[in-house]
C-alpha cells in the first residue's frame, strides 16, 4: 500500500511562520529547514489534538553534548588508572564517542584544552587530518597544541 506523504508549505512572507491547517486529524511531524543562523532548522511535531512541540538544532546539540559528557566521564573514571593504551582506547565509552563523529570534535578539543585525558586517538579517528608533526608526536604538550591550533583553524574552537 503506497501512502502519499503530504507536503506543507510554510509561509515565510512575515516573521511569523504559519503552517496551513492539516487536512486530516492525525499526528504529523514536519522538518522545517531554516534560512541561515537567524532561522535554525527545527523538527515540528503536531498532534491531532492541536499540541505542537518543537526541537531546534540547539536542542539536538545540547542532547549530543550531554551524551558526550556522560560517555567522557565514564571513560575517564573507568580507565584513568589503566596504563595499557589498548585497554584505554578500546573502552566502550571511548569507541562510542568516536562513533558520534565530527559533531563532537569541538567537545573533544575542549577536553584537550583541559588536559582531561588522552583524546588524540579519537581526534585522529574522527578527523581527516593529523596536524601533529612526527617530531612532536612524543611530546604531549606539543601534540595538544597542534590539535588545538588545527581546531582553531577549522573553526571548531
Amino acid at each position: 500500500m503506497n501512502m502519499a506523504i503530504p507536503e506543507y508549505a510554510i509561509d515565510r512572507s512575515s516573521e511569523t511562520y504559519r503552517i496551513p491547517s492539516l487536512p486530516e486529524a492525525k499526528d504529523t511531524t514536519l522538518l522545517w529547514q531554516g534560512l541561515g543562523a537567524a532561522r535554525p532548522s527545527a523538527l515540528l511535531s503536531i498532534s491531532a489534538g492541536g499540541g505542537v512541540s518543537i526541537m531546534t538544532d540547539t536542542a539536538v546539540i545540547e542532547s549530543g553534548e550531554q551524551k558526550f559528557r556522560q560517555l567522557a566521564n565514564a571513560w575517564i573514571a573507568e580507565t584513568g588508572f589503566l596504563s595499557d593504551p589498548s585497554k584505554k582506547f578500546s573502552h566502550r565509552s571511548y569507541l562510542k564517542i568516536i562513533g558520534m563523529g565530527e559533531k563532537v570534535l569541538p567537545l573533544i578539543l575542549r577536553e584537550v584544552e583541559r588536559m582531561s585525558g588522552h583524546w588524540f586517538v579519537a581526534l585522529d579517528a574522527i578527523s581527516d587530518a593529523n596536524p601533529v608533526s612526527s617530531e612532536d608526536q612524543t611530546n604531549l604538550q606539543r601534540t595538544a597544541n597542534a590539535w588545538l591550533q588545527w581546531g582553531r583553524d577549522k573553526g571548531y574552537i
